[in-house]
């Protein structure tokens, strides 16, 4: 799992509704979507932030 990955989680355990609504959060999960690596780690939180 990479350091993005590792930072998002974390952050989103402190505080889910900052994580979820901030539109850098869902510009970096878009970025690491576009990347060609998704995981089942990085498919949750995308879920959470993009629905």
């Amino acid at each position: 799992m990479g350091l993005y990955l590792r930072t998002l989680l974390a952050a989103e355990h402190q505080a889910p509704q900052e994580t979820h609504s901030r539109p850098a959060v869902k510009s970096l999960i878009s970025g690491l979507l576009l990347s060609g690596r998704t995981t089942p780690q990085l498919r949750a939180p995308a879920a959470r932030a993009l629905a």
